[in-house]
C-alpha cells in the first residue's frame, strides 16, 4: 500500500501549501508570481518537492529565498500550434472578417488590463497620433466591454479614428484575425509583474502566427523573445513604438525575416512538450519515474 506521504500534490494556489505539506512531503507548486507575504511562505517554499516558474526572474527570486536551484524548473508558457499554427492567405482572412483590404493592420489580441494594469494599448493609441497615417488600422481583439469603452474614450481624446475595438472571440476566430494582420503589438509598460513574472499567452500565439512582432525589451519578455525574432522597443515609450511600426511598415524583408525566425522557435513552445517536461522534472527521483511510468 502506497504512504500517503509519497503521494504528490501539485497547486498553484500558495495558500495551501501549508495544508498540503502537512499531508505529503511531495508537494510541487506552480507560481506565476510571489505573493505579498513571501517571508510568510519563504519556509514552505524551502519544503516543496519541486517549484515551477514562468520565468528566469522568478527563479533568482526564489534562490535569494533560500530555496535549492535544482528544486525549481523555468517553464513558461505555451501555444496550441493546431490553433494559432495556421497559415491563411492575409486577403482571404480580411475577407472572412470583413476587414479592408488597402489598409496596414496592426493588432493588439487579449485582455486590455491584467491586475487592472494597461498592457500597453494607451502608448499604441499614443504612437498612432505619432504616426497619425491614414492608411493605418489597428484593431485590439479580447476586451472587456469597460474596458474597450475605456479606450475608446482615450482614442476620441487624441483624435484617432482608424482603430476597431473587439470583445473576446473564440481562439479558431482570433487565430484568423492574427493572420489578416501586417504586424501583431505587444507593447507591455513596465512594471515588476510584466518585467519579472509574466509569460503571455499572447506572445506564443503570435510567434506561432507568421506574422512579426514589435514587443517591449523586458526581462520576461527577453527570456522568449530577442533582436532575431521579433522587433524590441522601449516599454513606456510611445516615440519608439512609433519609430517601430514604421521601420516594418518600411522593411519588409525584416518583417519576414523576423517572423519566420519567430516560426521556427515557437516549436519547442507547445502545451504538450510543456506537460511532458513538467512531469520528467517532477518524477525524476530514486525510480519514481519508473514506478509512474509502470502505471499508466
Amino acid at each position: 500500500k502506497k504512504n500517503r506521504a509519497e503521494y504528490i500534490f501539485y497547486t498553484r494556489d500558495e495558500y495551501l501549501l501549508p495544508i498540503l505539506q502537512l499531508f505529503s512531503r511531495r508537494v510541487v507548486w506552480e507560481g506565476h508570481s510571489l505573493p505579498k507575504r513571501k517571508k510568510y511562505y519563504q519556509k514552505y517554499f524551502i519544503k516543496c518537492h519541486r517549484i515551477l516558474v514562468l520565468t528566469n526572474e522568478l527563479k533568482k527570486m526564489l534562490i535569494a529565498l533560500g530555496v535549492k536551484k535544482n528544486k525549481i524548473l523555468v517553464s513558461p508558457d505555451a501555444v496550441e500550434l493546431e490553433i494559432f499554427g495556421i497559415h491563411l492567405d492575409k486577403n482571404k482572412a480580411r475577407e472572412q472578417l470583413n476587414l479592408p483590404q488597402d489598409k496596414i493592420l496592426l493588432s493588439y489580441t487579449g485582455t486590455f488590463k491584467t491586475k487592472n494594469m494597461d498592457k500597453g494599448l494607451e502608448d499604441i493609441l499614443l504612437a498612432l497620433k505619432i504616426i497619425n497615417k491614414n492608411n493605418i488600422l489597428f484593431i485590439a481583439v479580447g476586451g472587456s466591454l469597460e474596458h474597450i469603452q475605456e479606450y475608446q474614450e482615450l482614442a476620441e481624446k487624441l483624435n484617432i479614428k482608424n482603430i476597431k475595438l473587439m470583445p473576446k472571440v473564440s481562439q479558431q476566430q482570433l487565430a484568423i484575425y492574427q493572420q489578416a494582420c501586417d504586424i501583431l503589438l505587444m507593447p507591455f509598460p513596465w512594471t515588476e509583474h510584466y518585467a519579472y513574472f509574466m509569460s503571455p499567452l499572447k506572445m506564443f500565439e503570435n510567434m506561432a502566427s507568421g506574422r512579426p512582432i514589435i514587443a517591449t525589451d523586458l526581462p520576461a519578455i527577453k527570456e522568449v523573445l530577442n533582436q532575431n525574432n521579433a522587433f524590441l522597443v522601449k516599454p513606456d515609450d510611445p516615440q519608439d513604438l512609433a519609430r517601430g511600426i514604421g521601420r516594418l511598415i518600411q522593411d519588409q524583408q525584416l518583417s519576414i525575416t523576423l517572423a519566420n525566425q519567430a516560426l521556427k522557435d515557437i516549436q519547442q513552445y507547445t502545451w504538450q512538450a510543456r506537460v511532458e517536461k513538467i512531469i520528467k522534472f517532477i518524477l525524476t527521483e530514486g525510480g519514481i519515474e519508473k514506478n509512474y511510468q509502470e502505471n499508466i
